[in-house]
């Protein structure tokens, strides 16, 4: 019984006319990425988005130019915002298009790779379900955007190889020129791009039937060449960015870990959840079975599966490498489209393995499960709760009160929430740099900064909003005034705001 149901259930899904599959391919993945796209509030990452887009896109550019990401995401976030506002679900809703865009982008890659119709389905299915991608299809940031750029050029890659097959020179070289017109655009949107052009060198020296025969193809390096030549004018921006970078940047130190926890976050949007020994053995236990499904894989079909571990595994191993002998730049979102790959490769591990088809419907049914914990985990992780504390602000707010955030990482999210008419005022000991966050209102900060809560006094104001982080914090207790008396005090997710009144 439950056997005839299993192959019941195959033939519908592989039978399902093409357009009907993708248009609930389509509705499927809009659904989960909408579920939960507004239940987290604005973030600092965010808000800084929503505050850039304000201006116009010449000081957009300008403002790219002295921070740490390249400018694309923000003027086409820039002209979304003048067609659909500034709302939370506006804002978000051009990664969402994006993510559902991939999705689709998905079953067309694995096709030209030349893969079964099952396996481009499953792939599809794995990229609909998959939670990392669902996560970042919910935020405002660069990071969707990127991968779809990223799929569509490669994409694009395969169509111009397809079409040197054919010897059809006028289609490669237009598939060419969309390549590197997709490619620049991708560099232009985010600067770890960069590391899918090494994996697409590594197919197209392939697929030309060496490196001699890849140097000389005038419509490779056509496409190449536009993507370098429009990369170029921005390449200095870059070059001064990443100097800055080294001065001193976030990211934490890679480790044995690093890998395994972003394959968990790929596969489950659980990192560090399970013991590290756990996630080593899981990780090295897939690159076995990799390495079994290679070797048992006839010779024509093994450069598609390489290209598809390249395509997950380049780019993650270039910046282990780079953050192991120069600094850390390794961080689990700037590797989205590696994420979709992955996905790719277990739709491929399943649907060609010889098992028995009620093992693979088994194992995909396993996939999907593990796929939808992940998803529930992504909206357990949407916590953030700066409206409450902003709506509160908002209603109980007087005329001579003044609102300070205690630290940057909440000026950008709070003005977004920000409906009293006050500007915010900002707490920095140091004068603000005109590069990176700060550069945004760097030129207001003779207005807007306090260097010490002791310059506010009962001549600037009768009561003091100071807005913060949960916790502890020495805005909240070592700098605050003798003469503050507090009033009031609300915490909601990891934000907080104190009300103090200045006695005279």
């Amino acid at each position: 019984m439950i056997q005839t149901l299993l192959q019941y259930g195959k033939i519908a899904f592989t039978s399902l006319s093409f357009r009907w599959y993708l248009l609930g391919i389509v509705l499927i993945a809009t659904i989960l990425r909408l579920l939960t796209i507004t239940k987290a509030d604005i973030w600092h990452d965010e808000g800084y988005s929503a505050m850039i887009i304000s201006f116009p896109p010449a000081e957009i550019i300008g403002h790219a130019v002295r921070d740490f990401h390249p400018p694309l995401y923000a003027l086409m976030l820039h002209w979304w915002s003048l067609l659909f506002g500034t709302s939370e679900l506006a804002l978000r809703s051009l990664s969402l298009v994006a993510g559902v865009a991939t999705v689709v982008l998905v079953y067309f890659i694995i096709k030209r790779l030349r893969f079964s119709e099952t396996t481009a389905r499953i792939a599809t299915l794995f990229a609909t379900f998959a939670p990392f991608l669902i996560r970042y299809s919910q935020e405002a940031r660069m990071y969707g955007i990127a991968a779809f750029l990223v799929c569509a050029a490669t994409l694009a890659m395969l169509i111009a190889l397809d079409y040197s097959k054919k010897a059809n020179a006028k289609k490669q070289l237009i598939w060419w020129i969309i390549y590197g017109l997709l490619m620049a655009a991708a560099l232009y949107t985010h600067y770890y791009a960069a590391f899918i052009i090494f994996v697409h060198i590594g197919y197209a020296w392939y697929r030309y039937g060496g490196f001699k025969s890849l140097i000389s193809n005038k419509f490779w390096w056509t496409g190449n060449l536009i993507a370098a030549g429009l990369f170029s004018t921005w390449l200095p921006v870059a070059v001064a960015q990443f100097s800055r970078v080294q001065q001193g940047y976030w990211i934490p130190p890679v480790d044995a870990e690093t890998i395994p926890n972003t394959l968990m976050q790929f596969f489950a949007f659980s990192s560090n959840s399970l013991n590290a020994a756990v996630e080593f053995i899981l990780t090295l236990l897939l690159a076995c079975l990799v390495t079994i499904f290679m070797m048992r894989t006839a010779k024509p079909r093994r450069p598609s599966i390489w290209f598809v571990i390249a395509w997950m595994s380049v780019p993650l191993l270039i910046a282990l490498g780079v953050s192991i002998i120069r600094q850390p730049v390794y961080y689990d979102r700037y590797f989205i489209y590696s994420a979709v790959a992955f996905s790719a490769l277990l739709a491929i591990l399943i649907t060609n393995a010889r098992l028995r088809a009620s093992i693979k419907t088994a194992l995909v049914c396993g996939v999907l499960i593990i796929s939808m914990l992940g998803i529930m985990r992504v909206a357990q992780s949407a916590t953030h709760q700066m409206n409450t504390v902003a709506t509160y602000v908002n209603e109980h707010s007087e005329p001579n009160d003044l609102i300070v955030s205690g630290e940057l990482y909440t000026f950008f999210d709070f003005s977004y929430y920000n409906t009293t008419g006050k500007p915010l005022h900002l707490l920095s000991k140091d004068p603000l740099i005109s590069t990176g966050e700060s550069s945004l209102i760097y030129a207001n900060q003779d207005e807007i900064v306090f260097h010490d809560l002791q310059d506010i006094n009962a001549t600037d104001a009768e009561r003091v909003w100071l807005v913060g982080k949960t916790g502890s914090h020495d805005y909240d207790t070592d700098l605050v005034p003798a003469n503050w008396q507090l009033i009031s005090h609300i915490e909601a997710g990891d934000s907080s705001v104190r009300l103090f009144r200045i006695a005279p």
